[in-house]
């Protein structure tokens, strides 16, 4: 697609595709955690897009009846800054899927963070980056968790 500047103007990706993934494989322990990805799929939207495009329109229409339905249910009211929690068992999802992993979405794993978390990359030696999970915020090991699983699902 060319958006090549999109990982340093929008900090937490989220996709209708990776939601959907989430929710056929039971990912979201609540409502709220479906929610609060819905929301953050139109809020970069209107973020990324300039207020004048059809795209950031569009997002905005979409968000706009997303809020009706969530208003209309009276089971999800919650503020957007909820998290994700980051579980032992994210983490050795995370862990387990960066393992099975060829060079190439290692690579892209390593860039994400160089991008959204330098802090949680360790320099071992003049060759070896190691990652520091306690460091990683729970939406960035979210986000590539599920860019793990999508990489293993392409190279089935």
């Amino acid at each position: 697609m060319g958006l090549f500047d999109y990982p340093t103007v929008i900090k937490q990706p989220m996709d209708l595709g990776t939601i959907e993934r989430k929710l056929s494989r039971e990912m979201y322990t609540t409502p709220a955690e479906y929610i609060y990805d819905m929301r953050l799929v139109y809020r970069n939207c209107m973020t990324y897009n300039l207020e004048t495009s059809l795209l950031y329109e569009q997002g905005r229409k979409f968000m706009t009846a997303f809020e009706q339905r969530v208003r209309d249910t009276h089971l999800f009211d919650f503020d957007f800054h909820v998290s994700p929690q980051k579980s032992e068992k994210h983490i050795a999802q995370f862990k387990t899927a960066l393992s099975k992993c060829n060079f190439k979405a290692v690579d892209a794993v390593f860039r994400v963070l160089c991008e959204v978390c330098p802090e949680c990359l360790e320099q071992k030696d003049d060759r070896t980056l190691s990652v520091d999970l306690d460091v990683m915020d729970a939406e960035t090991l979210d986000y590539l968790l599920e860019f793990l699983i999508s990489v293993q699902e392409d190279s089935l």
